[in-house]
C-alpha cells in the first residue's frame, strides 16, 4: 500500500479495485492473504483511496444478470457504503437488462460498469435515463 499512497500523495486519485473470484478476493501479495475484502478495503481508505471497483470476475461478461442486492456482490457493497460513507462505489458483471443497473445503484454503486450488454445492443441509454444512484 506504499505505492498506493504516493500515487495520492502525487495528486493523482487512483480508484482501487476490488477482484474477486467465486466470492474470494483475489491477491497475488502474501501479507494480504487471509484479509477480509472489507480489510483490505479499509486498508486502501487509510491510504486516502476514495473510489472502488467491486467486480466478482465470474460474472463479467457473461450477462447473467444481478439476482439482487442480497446476492453476489450486492451485500460487500452495502457492507463498505455502510462503513465509508465517503467512498465511491463502482461495481458491475453480467449486467444485461436495466433491473440489473438498478439493483446495483439500490446496493450502494454510485457507477455501474456495463459492457457486453452494450456491445450486444440488449441495453441502451435509453433503457436507463433517469436511473440515479440510490433512487427508487
Amino acid at each position: 500500500f506504499a505505492k498506493l499512497k504516493e500515487l495520492i500523495e502525487s495528486d493523482l486519485e487512483p480508484i482501487f479495485s476490488l477482484d474477486q473470484k467465486a466470492g474470494q478476493t483475489i491477491t497475488q501479495r502474501g501479507e494480504l492473504v487471509g484479509l477480509t475484502p472489507l480489510e483490505l478495503v479499509q486498508h486502501a481508505y487509510d491510504q486516502g483511496v476514495r473510489s472502488l471497483i467491486v467486480l466478482d470476475l465470474d460474472s463479467v461478461g457473461t450477462m447473467k444478470g444481478v439476482a439482487s442486492i442480497n446476492d453476489g456482490v450486492g451485500p460487500l457493497i452495502q457492507e463498505i457504503k455502510s462503513q465509508l460513507l465517503d467512498m465511491t462505489l463502482i461495481s458491475g458483471g453480467g449486467i444485461r437488462e436495466a433491473a440489473d443497473v438498478q439493483a446495483l445503484l439500490e446496493a450502494g454503486c454510485h457507477h455501474v460498469l456495463v459492457a457486453s450488454a452494450i456491445h450486444q445492443r440488449k441495453l441502451t441509454p435509453d433503457d436507463i435515463t433517469g436511473f440515479r444512484a440510490g433512487s427508487d
